[in-house]
């Protein structure tokens, strides 16, 4: 894996990567699509997958636990086959993504001390 800047010499480097690994439809080394992964350090790798592949044959050992896959900042599930991802095409760049702890108590916190509860006094307005 190597890695890639986003100036144009990193465009054409990652151009020519890509047309190095793909080979031409009908070849022996051309298997469905071919996709660039960008890892949480920053490096690029590529990954074949097949027509029918979901987001679990792009993660494959990459994926630890606390990792997800995203791609045009919309979170891909494991289990969701790719060609439901829209915009998802042949040389496009998803990316590993921390997953975050969210959520909370259940307690609803925002708002809740400068909320106006009447407007029969002063105070509350």
């Amino acid at each position: 894996s190597s890695r890639f800047g986003s100036s144009r010499a990193g465009a054409e480097a990652h151009a020519a990567v890509a047309k190095a690994h793909r080979g031409a439809p009908g070849s022996p080394r051309y298997s469905g699509m071919q996709l660039f992964l960008r890892t949480l350090e920053g490096d690029t790798a590529v990954v074949q997958v097949g027509p029918d592949a979901t987001g679990a044959a792009v993660l494959g050992s990459a994926a630890g636990p606390g990792v997800g896959l995203a791609f045009g900042g919309v979170s891909v599930g494991a289990g969701q086959p790719l060609s439901d991802v829209p915009g998802l095409q042949d040389g496009s760049t998803m990316h590993l993504v921390p997953r975050l702890a969210g959520g909370g108590d259940g307690t609803e916190a925002m708002g809740k001390k400068n909320k106006k509860s009447h407007g029969l006094c002063i105070r509350c307005g």
